[in-house]
């Protein structure tokens, strides 16, 4: 049934859309939480990719100000977690279909978003 979801998807929905449907179903399946999050002032869809606590926006932040990755380490309902965000790169031009305020540019376009439970 996935599947069949996910071939509509490509078929007709921006290729974000896609990728935050596959770590969706993958975090329902028992995997670790990843979020595909926007950290342009430009976002297509902002309810959905917009920075949305303090750690994704210091995130964007320290991302944008040159550094190679983000992370904390923070309690949630009594339990550790690392949290560490990633730069997501222009590499195509390809990119500034959907992202025209990209075009000719060979910045980050967007984070990744990790949430992994530690183990003690």
């Amino acid at each position: 049934m996935h599947y069949n979801l996910i071939s509509f998807y490509v078929c007709f929905r921006p290729k974000a859309d896609i990728i935050s449907l596959y770590f969706y179903i993958k975090k329902e399946g028992g995997y670790h939480e990843v979020r595909l999050v926007g950290i342009s002032d430009v976002l297509i869809n902002p309810d959905i990719n917009k920075p949305k606590d303090d750690f994704e926006k210091e995130a964007k932040k320290q991302l944008l100000s040159g550094a190679s990755s983000y992370e904390e380490v923070v309690t949630i309902d009594g339990k550790r977690y690392l949290r560490k965000a990633t730069p997501v790169p222009v590499v195509l031009e390809k990119c500034a279909m959907c992202h025209a305020n990209f075009k000719d540019n060979d910045g980050i376009i967007g984070s990744l978003m990790y949430t992994v439970p530690v183990i003690e």
